[in-house]
């Protein structure tokens, strides 16, 4: 049997290859395609399954820190359930100890000890700072016109908490002061030069301040208490006015 010279059998191809390729199951070609293709799939599943995950365990954050805030109390909602308790001679020498604790023996301690008999009643009936001045100090006019007063002394000394309240109760005070020189003892746009050059050049009745500007004060001499007639301490006020 002889063959048919004129077939190129070189480049035919068996019918079992022709439908393999027509079935897309040549190595190298669809079969390997589309095992890429599968573990792409699962690639991408992996990947959105952690995204979703992460979405979910944001949200629960979220939630509980929400959940943290609405807990948290404000300020002005403790105050509406807090009693004021007027402070007591007994509270400020309780404080007066802590504070000196570690660099005072116990001699100096006894003779800082304040008695019942040197404090004014407190503005526990949270009247305005005029109004209870006025009630504690009725004779507050006889005193500016006392004529031996000398310089850099004022007769009524306010020490509040910060800078802010200070100008808060000078303010309010105002009513009460009347005619009368004002000296302001904190550091709000005041520097220590000029405060001292004002004590040492005029009389003053009325000083407001904070503790740390007050205690620079008296250390160089520019603040005197000599004519000090009474200290009102801002012992008792949290954020919320007329409350001294």
């Amino acid at each position: 049997m002889a063959d048919n010279l004129d077939d190129e059998w070189w480049q035919s191809k068996s019918d079992e290859d022709v439908n393999d390729h027509e079935n897309g199951v040549v190595k190298g070609e669809a079969g390997d395609d589309a095992a890429t293709e599968i573990v792409k799939s699962g690639d991408q599943k992996d990947v959105k399954a952690k995204k979703t995950k992460k979405r979910k365990k944001k949200n629960e954050n979220k939630k509980d820190s929400d959940v943290k805030k609405r807990k948290r109390r404000k300020i002005t909602e403790e105050l509406s359930n807090e009693t004021t308790k007027a402070a007591t001679c007994e509270d400020f020498n309780e404080f007066l100890n802590k504070e000196l604790e570690k660099n005072s023996s116990a001699i100096k301690k006894q003779d800082l000890k304040m008695e019942d008999d040197t404090f004014l009643p407190s503005n526990i009936k949270l009247n305005s700072i005029s109004s209870y001045l006025k009630e504690v100090i009725p004779n507050w006019s006889k005193l500016l016109s006392t004529e031996n007063q000398k310089t850099n002394s004022p007769i009524l000394l306010i020490i509040t908490s910060s800078a802010k309240r200070a100008v808060d109760v000078n303010r309010d005070a105002a009513e009460f002061k009347g005619k009368c020189t004002t000296v302001k003892l904190f550091a709000k746009h005041m520097k220590v030069d000029n405060q001292e050059n004002y004590l040492n050049k005029h009389k003053v009745h009325f000083g407001v301040g904070t503790p740390h500007r007050i205690a620079t004060l008296i250390e160089s001499k520019a603040l005197q208490l000599r004519d000090v007639k009474y200290v009102i301490l801002d012992w008792n006020w949290r954020d919320r006015k007329s409350v001294v």
